[in-house]
């Protein structure tokens, strides 16, 4: 080993002991439980080690649950999330505001991330020792992003070792990503997702020449975020770059190669999918897609899944509104709504109704454990600009009754006439994964709120999505001081605008292909996140950008290195290492005075 490989590691070890001790420091600073979405991990993580399968929303079991709560009572979590102490203590999820109202994540994750802290589950059972030992885990993970930024800082930088040794110690750092990191939260999957496929990219982007086997890896870790996270899903738009970069000389007056470059680049688009939400029927109230599950007495076949815990939750209910060719079809006809329904376990009331600008028809009865059609008869209004199809459980007019319920074989047609206007009446369509993103990221916009509430919901939502990229912590109730954020707000500003005058500079060549692919990672992540905050009853936060924390760090970087005074460059590594140590020390106590 030569002397420049030598201190090159160890550097890097330097570098990862940092961000241990950070790290670490977070780890047992930390409550259990107060990390963001603790008690929804640590349930998926139990429940998949003791089903041995993927668990989804109906595995979910109250016992569970419970001795989750009282681990929480345990562990001073209401004191800590500014909650009143309930009593007597829930014994679910859904009877509590808050704990219902952070959602639960069966369902929603894929399995890669819980198997470790699934067999801490089956080792100890003590939720908050399992919930300890999981951010063990996460530590580890959380480390390969910061080797992974010391990895491509080559790539990015490769004739400046400051930035080279800068770049991954920015990211050992930075208060919230480590704090991310070092709780029981799947994001740091995602992260390091990301960290693989940006590697990747930039060296795509720099080598001369790539490999197969380069290759090969690089359409791996774009295919592969499809079954990662969510978040790790917006990373696909931009996979096609580095391929355009290498590609365009030769593409070029070659519509032949153009049009397979085009189909590769859509190819992932088509194939994958969600299968545990149905395509076309949505839940009420929130508009996101229902979950179907398995009916096992009937083969493959699928069915919806209503469940409430009611009776004093808002009713439980999937609908389905009618295109505008099958509106204009079913126009002045009467209609026949049928479907096949059965109670889940015990006998819960239940309802199917259609809805159009003439009224409404219900048909409401005792759903059972044995599958029954219901059927009803509706006469469709001729200047209806609508038509909808609900399915709820309980009476429409009322709070949810409460109960589990299953849907399937849902088909509206005329009354004389054999055609199904309802688009997946049979449940078996899952939701193309990309077609949920995009429906995610849409306007969804109540009719009540106006374009002043709307704007007014965006910037707060700007606000909180910046503030808690740097440093939101213990479940969202301590954060920084608000100057800092000011500060931090100005440095950003202003580290973007240098970056962009220095990038305008750039000749063609690898180097502005780097950046140029650098700074749409960063633009389409912040747009993605801001759009998605359009909707009114819904805030981004910070820790769905770390997937691009990698570009994020370069950009700031590069911005503020362009910036500074050439005869003060000497000391630029010393300030920002300087700042970077004040906050993360300072964050951590503020967080323990907090406590």
């Amino acid at each position: 080993m030569d002397r420049g490989t030598l201190n090159r590691s160890r550097i890097l070890w330097v570098i990862l002991l940092v961000y241990f001790a950070h790290a670490l420091a977070w780890v047992f600073l930390l409550p259990p439980w107060q990390g963001p979405d603790e008690p929804g991990h640590y349930e998926y993580a139990h429940l998949l080690a003791q089903l041995r399968h993927p668990p989804h929303r109906h595995d979910a079991q109250q016992d569970v649950q419970a001795r989750i709560i009282r681990s929480l009572d345990r562990w001073d979590f209401w004191r800590l999330t500014g909650q009143p102490r309930p009593t007597p203590l829930p014994t679910s999820f859904d009877q509590h505001p808050f704990l219902r109202r952070s959602g639960t994540q069966l369902g929603n994750e894929t399995p890669l991330y819980y198997v470790i802290p699934a067999l801490f589950t089956r080792l100890t059972g003590d939720p908050a020792r399992a919930c300890r030992f999981a951010r063990l885990w996460s530590v580890l993970l959380g480390a390969w992003v910061v080797f992974l930024a010391y990895r491509s800082a080559r790539y990015v930088w490769p004739n400046n070792t400051t930035l080279q040794h800068l770049f991954p110690l920015t990211v050992a750092l930075l208060p919230m990503p480590t704090f991310i990191h070092a709780t029981f939260n799947s994001n740091v999957l995602a992260d390091v997702w990301g960290a693989l496929f940006f590697t990747s990219a930039w060296g795509w982007l720099r080598r001369p020449r790539v490999s197969r086997r380069e290759g090969a890896i690089y359409l791996i870790l774009s295919l592969g975020a499809l079954l990662i996270k969510r978040t790790t899903l917006l990373l696909l738009p931009l996979a096609p770059w580095p391929l355009y970069a290498r590609t365009r000389a030769h593409i070029r007056g070659r519509p032949l190669l153009a049009r397979i470059a085009i189909l590769l680049l859509i190819l992932p688009l088509l194939i994958p999918h969600i299968p545990t939400w149905a395509a076309d029927w949505y839940k009420g109230r929130t508009h996101r897609p229902a979950a179907r599950v398995p009916v096992h007495e009937r083969g493959d076949d699928h069915a919806l899944l209503l469940t409430s815990q009611g009776p004093h939750r808002p009713r439980a209910y999937v609908t389905q509104v009618l295109g505008p060719s099958a509106l204009s079809e079913l126009r002045g006809r009467t209609v026949v709504l049928q479907a096949r329904v059965r109670a889940l376990a015990q006998p819960t009331w239940a309802c199917i109704s259609v809805i159009d600008a003439r009224g409404r028809s219900d048909a409401c009865a005792w759903a059972t454990s044995t599958w029954r059609t219901w059927s009803l008869i509706h006469p469709i209004s001729p200047a209806s600009p609508y038509v909808q199809v609900v399915f709820g459980l309980g009476n429409p007019h009322e709070w949810g009754a409460p109960g589990a319920l299953l849907v399937d074989d849902a088909a509206l047609r005329p009354l004389y006439g054999t055609r199904n206007y309802l688009k997946n009446g049979d449940i078996e369509r899952p939701l193309n994964r990309f077609a949920y993103v995009l429906h995610r990221l849409q306007w969804h916009t109540s009719p009540r709120a106006g374009i002043r509430e709307h704007l007014v919901h965006w910037l707060l939502a700007a606000a909180v999505l910046f503030t808690s990229f740097w440093g939101n912590f213990g479940w969202l109730q301590y954060p920084l001081p608000i100057p800092v954020y000011v500060l931090l707000a100005l440095l950003s500003a202003w580290s973007v605008g240098q970056w962009w005058r220095w990038w305008r500079r750039l000749p063609p060549g690898p180097e502005r292909d780097v950046w140029t692919f650098t700074g749409l990672a960063g633009v389409w992540f912040l747009s993605a996140m801001l759009l998605a905050a359009w909707r009114v009853d819904w805030l981004p936060q910070g820790r769905y950008m770390f997937p691009a924390l990698l570009p994020l760090v370069a950009l700031g970087l590069q911005g503020l290195y362009t910036a500074w005074p050439e005869r003060y460059r000497a000391r630029f590594p010393h300030v920002v290492l300087t700042a970077l140590l004040s906050m993360a020390i300072g964050a951590l106590l503020l967080y323990g005075m907090a406590l």
